[in-house]
């Protein structure tokens, strides 16, 4: 009976351990799990004081292989940016997969390793490349890790091992170090009657406030002809998350008198009439260097600290200073504070090389 005891016991601990462990190891990582709000629009609310009756709206918005003689027998094609992000690619439009040639004898084993460590095979699907110049390509395989509402943040890995060869890849896929989202305020968004779309927003001040304002298209124009003219519809509130990251999951009812009309917004304290598009291009106060060109000398410009190596701060083994120019030779993300920050290799006109994590925004493709 002791013996009996002792080992229900044992389970018992075990298994407690092993929740234990489990809750410890997701704690590490962050989820892409915005706040989600369910707006409905149904018709035209009261209109708070100071609000604006009417705004403007102005239309639009919304790799290549190596030559023959210089490809190593397996190699990457196409590769997402080293810092991907979820606004405008959330569920519109999907990260860069990746793409391997030179696996002829069939596809290669794929393994992606998660940001918490864990791995987990994935199937690709044949890719057709096209040349740049000399042979075509042969032996491609592509594979995609789109983003979806709960995913890990962080660092993922692919690695393909065949017989041909390895290759593997490294990325990071978390949020952005601007304000941005899926569609400017100045747009007019095609809302399908009784159809969620949602609108993602990320880059604000974790746990803020926000309010947000909602307008109809009247179909009215301004003097110019250009500039549309939407009616105020409605104002919902509501706060970020800790990363600073909200989503709209928007529905315009098909019995709403503006139902087929494009829907705008404001937020309430970012941008105003003259500059409704402005709120996005505020910097993130960490990254003050992530608009600023190096291809160039400007005179106003901050000097840079270039480091001998990704995430040593010991001391700067050189500048990158005003009346300097510079080229990126090298982006790696890296993990500092449980965010992907970029890591970028410099190469001044003076020929000296190091490392920065400041001018994240540029390296980054545009996130700004």
């Amino acid at each position: 009976m002791r013996r009996v005891l002792y080992s229900v016991l044992l389970s018992c601990c075990a298994v407690l351990l092993g929740f234990i462990n489990t809750i410890y190891a997701q704690s590490q990582v962050r989820t892409f799990s915005p706040v989600r709000v369910k707006i409905e629009l149904s018709g035209v609310e009261p209109r708070p004081d100071g609000v604006a009756a009417e705004v403007t709206w102005v239309g639009g918005g919304a790799g290549g292989s190596l030559s023959a003689d210089k490809r190593p027998r397996v190699y990457w094609v196409e590769l997402p940016k080293p810092l991907t992000t979820p606004v405008g690619g959330a569920f519109y439009f999907p990260p860069a997969p990746l793409t391997a040639c030179g696996y002829i004898s069939g596809q290669p084993t794929a393994t992606l390793t998660l940001p918490n460590g864990t791995q987990q095979s994935i199937n690709g699907e044949t890719a057709n490349v096209f040349p740049n110049k000399g042979e075509r390509p042969v032996g491609c395989w592509q594979y995609a890790v789109n983003w979806v509402y709960g995913m890990e943040l962080g660092l993922y890995t692919l690695t393909l091992d065949g017989s041909e060869g390895m290759l593997t890849h490294t990325w990071g896929m978390d949020y952005g170090y601007c304000r941005s989202a899926t569609y400017r305020p100045g747009d007019a968004i095609e809302m399908e009657p009784g159809k969620e779309k949602s609108w993602l927003f990320t880059g604000f001040t974790p746990n803020e406030h926000i309010t947000v304002h909602f307008y109809a298209d009247t179909g009215r124009m301004m003097a110019d002809q250009f500039h549309g003219i939407s009616d105020y519809l409605a104002t919902r509130t509501l706060i970020a998350d800790a990363d600073g990251a909200f989503m709209l999951d928007v529905t315009v009812t098909r019995s709403a008198p503006f139902a087929g009309k494009g829907i705008q917004y404001r937020i309430q304290g970012y941008g105003d009439e003259s500059d409704p598009d402005g709120f996005p291009s505020l910097l993130h106060p960490d990254n003050l260097a992530c608009s600023i060109d190096y291809t160039k000398s400007q005179p106003g410009r901050p000097v840079i600290p270039l480091y001998p190596a990704i995430d040593d701060l010991s001391g700067p083994v050189g500048y990158i200073r005003p009346d300097q120019t510079a080229q990126v030779l090298e982006v790696v993300p890296a993990i500092r504070n449980g965010h992907v920050i970029l890591w970028a290799l410099f190469r001044t006109n003076q020929g000296q090389e190091g490392w920065t994590n400041e001018p994240d925004c540029p390296v980054a493709s545009g996130v700004c």
